[in-house]
This record gives structure tokens, sequence and C-alpha cells, in this order.
């Protein structure tokens, strides 16, 4: 049963009920689990589920991914450990990776491409 009231406007306002408390928990909980079930495919595009780049310590690597996808490439879906990867103007072909001078480190970050599967990169 819904309770009205008349607010300053003389329209009359729904007063919230605990009646649909439950049933939002519930579509929450479905939202919740159904995100936590998802996980991307290695990308299908030909010789893009893994791509390998070398880079001196310190240096910059620009990783040509122009033919892992056909509108532009996803967001960086796992940042690298000792690193960063930024991506070119969108839509982005290519991802700049820069070592942050360890030595004697290697790194791996994921990119998702146009249809959300990962494109490993391994530095």
């Amino acid at each position: 049963m819904r309770q009205t009231t008349t607010g300053s406007t003389g329209v009359p306002a729904l007063r919230s009920t605990a009646r649909f408390q439950p049933w939002v928990s519930l579509v929450m909980l479905l939202a919740l689990l159904w995100g936590s079930m998802a996980s991307a495919a290695p990308s299908s595009y030909p010789g893009c589920a893994t791509r390998s780049v070398t880079v001196a310590w310190g240096g910059n690597v620009t990783v040509d991914l122009s033919t892992c996808q056909a509108f532009g490439l996803g967001v960086l879906a796992t940042a690298p450990a000792h690193g960063t990867a930024a991506a070119g103007p969108e839509p982005s072909e290519f991802y700049t990776y820069s070592h942050n001078g360890a030595t004697g480190t290697t790194d791996t970050f994921v990119v998702l491409d146009d249809f959300s599967d990962e494109i490993t990169v391994n530095v």
C-alpha cells in the first residue's frame, strides 16, 4: 500500500516504504554475483592473446596492438608492477610502456581489446 503526502507544491509525493527493500537487496546481490562470475577470455584476434616486448631498464617501448582491435582498444585491465602503461590517442591502437628502472625485473600488463577480451603483454 502506498502512502502519499502533499508536498509544498500541492502535488502528491510518494513516501518510501520498507516493502521493496528485500527485492532491492536481492537485485544488488545478483548483480554482484554476476560481475564476479564474468571473466574475460584471451583475445581472439590472431596473435593477440599474448604479446612480448623488450625494453631497457628505465626505458620506454611502444607496443603496437593495431591488429588486435577494429574499433580501438579498451582499458588497461591490469597495470604493470614495475612501470607504467599508457594508451595512445583515441581510438587507441598503441600502448607505451615505461620501465621504472629496477634492474632484473620482468613485467606484465593486460589491455582489453574492443570485445573486452584480454591482451597480455609480457615485458
